[in-house]
């Protein structure tokens, strides 16, 4: 009898848990603001699978993405396209190559943030743009 109520108590709280997640996905797709994430692709597929269940095909799940965020960016994608092709380079602030070895993982995660920053800088450029007009 101790134990079903452990499980049952175990049950409730995974139960809570995903409701509140859901919630935050509900509160973020209410919103309706631009998404901008780094592998938002596994995001948005991870959160649907979850929550909505996915479609059978890409075209469904791209219906389904945009209905319930009309905007968003995947960095990883936006850096990989031709309108952010630079390469990630290990300086220092004298602008010599580093000589200190430094992880991959580390690295990468440094040239994310740039394309990151990269990604605003254009993004907001043409919503200033836009909005002049």
């Amino acid at each position: 009898l101790e134990r079903e109520a452990k499980l049952q108590k175990e049950k409730e709280t995974e139960f809570r848990s995903k409701l509140g997640l859901r919630r935050i996905f509900l509160a973020l797709a209410a919103a309706r603001k631009t998404l901008v994430g780094h592998a938002l692709m596994f995001d948005l597929l991870f959160a649907l699978s979850h929550f909505e269940g996915l479609p059978e095909s890409y075209e469904e799940f791209k219906e389904l993405s945009r209905q319930f965020f009309p905007s968003f960016f995947d960095t990883q994608v936006l850096a990989k396209s031709h309108l952010f092709r630079m390469k990630p380079q290990n300086v220092d602030s004298g602008g010599q190559e580093a000589q200190t070895e430094q992880t991959e993982q580390a690295r990468v995660a440094r040239f994310s943030s740039f394309a990151l920053g990269q990604v605003y800088k254009v993004l907001k450029q043409e919503a200033e743009e836009a909005l002049s007009c």
